[in-house]
């Protein structure tokens, strides 16, 4: 039985395992590791919220295997604040207008990716701006976090700053003219700040868990802020933090590659300065 939504004046949406067999997507191997992975992260860091008033929405293609299907309506009714959408095809939306309930006459949106985490106030540090002074306004917390798992229990983390990103970046609402901030910029949440004032929070504003090579979030050879931590000092650092105590064990292991890298970029970058500068070799010379 489908569970009766309960509007809330902050919805997070995720598109979650929206895989499409007709554009040769559907891996299961992806499934087997994104689906505890979720399980463990991301699910666990809303489970843990200081402020449990919101909902969270899961898009996900109708062609998911039953399993995993019956695996997340156990999560659905185990989950006040979870709702599960299942639609066919990967731009095609739903009402989103039936999760949003309004204070002030505003709601906030949010959105964050199947494998990230934002800390356990993360609600709390949203529920201020419900208020109508703020409408129209993007809310980003720029400090975020790279985890990657390098050996058995070798991590590295690095913090980045930047003005928005996926990692739970939001939006006020007006009433009336609701939309999810995944509407913003066309979807492309690094764009949203040349459209929209943003409001920059303090504190930290969450976890991006790097699970292969990735250019958007991989981790820079150069930054200072790099540290390595075993498995038990890692979640202390985070539990400090005000993380959840997270076991990063179901994160692949994925090599530290970061010099090889570096190089790599390096070899590019001047060779693109010699032979494309241009578009002409910079030794071309004119004889006149």
């Amino acid at each position: 039985m489908r569970k009766k939504i309960k509007p809330a004046a902050i919805n997070g949406f995720i598109t979650c395992f929206c895989l499409w067999p007709n554009r040769k997507m559907f891996d299961e191997q992806y499934l087997a590791y994104r689906f505890p992975l979720f399980k463990a992260i991301t699910l666990k860091s809303f489970q843990e919220q200081t402020d449990k008033d919101f909902n969270l929405i899961l898009k996900h293609t109708k062609h998911l295997p039953q399993k995993y299907k019956d695996a997340l309506a156990v999560l659905e009714q185990e989950n006040d604040f979870l709702y599960n959408v299942y639609i066919d095809d990967p731009e095609e939306s739903f009402d989103v207008n039936n999760y949003a309930g309004y204070v002030d006459d505003v709601s906030i949106s949010f959105i964050i990716d199947n494998d990230d985490a934002v800390p356990k106030d993360y609600i709390a540090k949203l529920r201020p701006f419900l208020q109508k002074q703020f409408a129209g306004n993007v809310l980003s917390i720029p400090q975020v976090s790279n985890i990657q798992r390098i050996k058995p229990d070798h991590y590295l983390i690095q913090d980045c700053y930047e003005m928005v990103h996926a990692v739970g970046v939001a939006y006020v609402a007006p009433r009336g003219d609701y939309k999810p901030v995944s509407a913003l910029a066309g979807g492309d949440h690094s764009r949203m700040h040349y459209d929209n004032q943003v409001i920059l929070l303090r504190g930290c504003g969450g976890l991006r868990i790097i699970n292969g090579r990735n250019i958007a979030n991989e981790l820079d050879l150069l930054d200072v802020s790099t540290k390595k931590y075993t498995g038990a000092e890692l979640r202390k650092e985070l539990l400090v933090a005000g993380y959840s105590d997270f076991d990063f064990k179901c994160l692949a292991v994925c090599p530290d590659r970061r010099l090889l890298q570096f190089i790599i970029k390096s070899v590019g970058f001047v060779w693109r300065r010699i032979f494309a500068r241009n578009r002409q070799p910079i030794f071309h010379r004119t004889v006149g």
